[in-house]
């Protein structure tokens, strides 16, 4: 169960103004000379909002396994892998950021290389073969440069020119040339990816479905929890912050909420995609989670102190007029450290009340 603290702030009016007010000093006030001096506040119109903090964790959106496609290409001394195994030469180290061309892992010193595209590979392509497939490929190693020459139409169809830029491909990277597309030794995804875990170590042996890494998108999530009273004040699309462990806070927005309580918790998963990026925090940051929620909307506020609980059981405020105090009934309606939203047919924006 998470810790919940609780806050709350007044927005979308003005701050309460108080003045300390002596008998006849401000046109403001009336003429009280017959009375003691009180401190006034004016009486606004606005919002009040409880704000309602959740501990979350700052993690990376996307986890995505990689995982190990044993290939018939052999390594640099030519020597035939294993088929369906093979050791683990190199590995790219967690927090590392891959752009399209990288390296992710050797596997007997034959390279995996992220590719960004937004497809599954999941066939040796061959000439005459036309899919989304093919276009990823074909746009992914045009924006790395191998159709300099611009002889590849960058469609759906994989012929004779698409194959020749895919030799060039294998030849930058040692890989065997063959004549379908190497898609065992590509991993593809949308965007950047970053490592956040290595599961498989140089000098490992891994087989065929074995998982070596784990890589995430590069932009950030704080995952937190929902207790079912705040369920219904919590809804996808809205606006939050994350205070991050130097006390800054950055923007985000709730991009999920799950439709059933959490086995575990009781409580409902969200998930907030922060609005711009973080940077020199690593991974499974504890975080917290601050929204708003509205308690009172287009409320005339005043401060707790103006308001009076009377031997009759009436709630009042006592406004300054025609040189004296007046009780002014009200409805109270919400409360928070700095304002009370109040309702009252004999009360107006810009009145003064006592609240001392």
């Amino acid at each position: 169960m998470i810790d919940r603290l609780r806050f709350r702030r007044f927005a979308l009016g003005a701050a309460l103004v108080a003045v300390a007010t002596l008998a006849g000093c401000s046109s403001s006030v009336p003429d009280v000379s017959a009375s003691p001096a009180y401190e006034t506040s004016i009486v606004q119109r606005g919002d009040l909002f409880e704000t309602v903090s959740f501990s979350g964790v700052l993690t990376y959106d996307g986890a995505f396994p990689v995982v190990y496609q044993a290939s018939s290409s052999t390594d640099a001394r030519g020597a035939a892998a294993a088929s369906g195994s093979g050791i683990v030469t190199w590995v790219a180290p967690a927090s590392t950021v891959l752009a399209s061309g990288d390296v992710m892992y050797r596997v007997n010193n034959v390279p995996v290389v992220f590719l960004e595209g937004d497809a599954v590979l999941w066939r040796p392509l061959a000439s005459g073969d036309t899919g989304s497939d093919v276009l990823a490929i074909e746009s992914a190693l045009a924006a790395l440069g191998y159709n300099a020459a611009g002889s590849v139409i960058v469609d759906s169809s994989y012929y004779g020119t698409t194959r020749e830029m895919v030799r060039d491909f294998e030849d930058a990277y040692g890989l065997d040339e063959t004549t379908t597309f190497p898609f065992q030794s590509v991993v593809m995804r949308p965007a950047d990816v970053i490592v956040t875990d290595v599961a498989l170590a140089v000098g490992d042996a891994v087989g065929a479905g074995d998982t070596v890494m784990t890589v995430s998108d590069t932009s950030r999530v704080a995952t937190f929890s929902v207790a079912p009273a705040d369920r219904a004040s919590i809804t996808a699309g809205q606006a939050v912050t994350v205070r991050l462990p130097d006390g800054s806070s950055v923007a985000a927005t709730i991009a999920s909420i799950s439709a059933g309580l959490d086995s575990t918790t009781g409580e409902y998963a969200a998930t907030a995609l922060l609005d711009e990026p973080v940077e020199g925090l690593g991974d499974k940051v504890d975080v917290t989670v601050k929204a708003s929620i509205p308690l009172a909307a287009d409320a005339l506020l005043v401060p707790p102190a103006a308001i009076v609980k009377r031997d009759d059981g009436t709630t009042v405020v006592r406004a300054i007029r025609d040189g004296g105090l007046v009780y002014v009934p009200v409805t109270v309606r919400a409360t928070t450290g700095q304002s009370t939203a109040v309702d009252s047919d004999d009360l107006a924006v810009g009145d003064n009340v006592a609240v001392t």
